[in-house]
């Protein structure tokens, strides 16, 4: 359980060379738990830990790292939180329940920031970073009557997600946003640009993923090598898709699930490749069957795990589309609104007109 697994994180000492990865992983508990209080004091235990270090090897760097990227995560969590709170409040406490909103996605972006550029989680600490600039202007720079430059800023980081020389990258939600950010803005015709580049290059891409998902349909063993395929480049995708697919086939748990295969095939070549006398014995065929059968095993899980990623990949892409489809759908109706508006008056005119006639 999560309560268990707290408590056992808990009994690492911190003269342990395991203590910041404990720390890591019982704030990632407490966050599962929704305590994201108790989660933020586990971060920034890291954190001091961190600081106070001689030695700041790879593997300190990393949780320090990611102790930052969960740190501005909660925060945000918070700020929301704190923010839908704040909508249901008495106005005695509301005041209170905004200042608590704004300074936990403030907290977010500080913390966002101190992610540096040459890490691999730059970009994604930009993207969310850029719900938190959002977040302060949409809903708090009417609260406190003040502009926190938050639009701007959150185009800005749209604006380098989506340059060319990260285009190994995908970020279709960052195209969504900019357009909601125009939309709040008044600028109806950019916002449309925003979601018709949008649908321009997630369409094709989610018709593509619909096609692939059926490859190999009752057979993980092959879709696991035709993932292998797509993460090699060699795959019979275009440019785009392979390069989508790629990504999408990138994450941690399934690069662990891969390495497992290959573990479990050097181990199988190794045993194969040993002295003749040895190979004949008993034990080493037992060996053989015994890491053939994980290897199976291990294959069909890593196809299935493959599959499943671009099925949800599929579905996140499908709902995207369908908030693009609403936001058109209200830059059209203020469309209609401004038409309606013009209309009414000139039907003002003629009837100021006809009743002077």
């Amino acid at each position: 359980s999560w309560d268990k697994a707290i408590k056992l994180f808990g009994r690492i000492s911190e003269g342990s060379k395991f203590y910041i990865r404990a720390k890591f992983f019982e704030g990632v508990t407490y966050v599962r738990r929704g305590f994201p209080v108790k989660a933020s004091k586990s971060f920034k235990l890291i954190l001091r830990k961190a600081a106070r270090a001689q030695k700041r090897g790879a593997g300190l760097r990393m949780f320090e790292e990611l102790a930052k990227l969960s740190l501005a995560r909660v925060f945000y969590q918070a700020g929301q939180i704190a923010l839908n709170a704040a909508g249901r409040a008495p106005k005695g406490i509301q005041m209170k329940l905004y200042n608590a909103a704004k300074k936990m996605f403030q907290l977010g972006i500080k913390y966002y920031e101190e992610i540096p550029q040459e890490s691999p989680n730059w970009l994604q600490a930009l993207f969310e970073e850029s719900w938190s600039f959002f977040m302060l202007d949409a809903e708090l720079r009417r609260i406190f009557k003040q502009d926190f430059a938050g639009f701007q800023k959150a185009l800005g980081n749209i604006h380098t997600l989506n340059a060319p020389f990260f285009e190994n990258q995908f970020f279709p939600e960052s195209f969504i946003l900019r357009a909601v950010i125009y939309f709040k803005n008044c600028r109806y015709k950019a916002a449309a640009e925003s979601v018709k580049e949008f649908q321009k290059i997630y369409m094709p891409l989610f018709t593509s993923l619909k096609k692939i998902a059926k490859r190999h349909k009752d057979d993980n063993n092959e879709f696991f090598n035709f993932a292998q395929k797509i993460l090699k480049g060699t795959s019979d995708l275009d440019e785009i898709m392979a390069r989508f697919s790629k990504t999408a086939l990138s994450d941690r748990t399934l690069k662990r699930q891969f390495d497992y295969v290959h573990e479990l095939d050097r181990e199988l070549k190794q045993v194969e490749g040993a002295a003749r006398d040895w190979k004949t014995t008993a034990i080493a065929d037992s060996i053989v069957q015994d890491l053939s059968l994980q290897k199976s095993l291990a294959v069909a899980k890593a196809g299935e795990m493959s599959r499943r990623r671009l099925v949800r990949l599929r579905k996140e892409i499908q709902l995207l589309l369908v908030r693009a489809n609403n936001i058109l759908y209200e830059v059209n109706n203020v469309k209609i609104g401004r038409v309606s508006a013009k209309m009414r008056g000139e039907q003002m005119k003629i009837k100021v007109t006809l009743q002077r006639v």
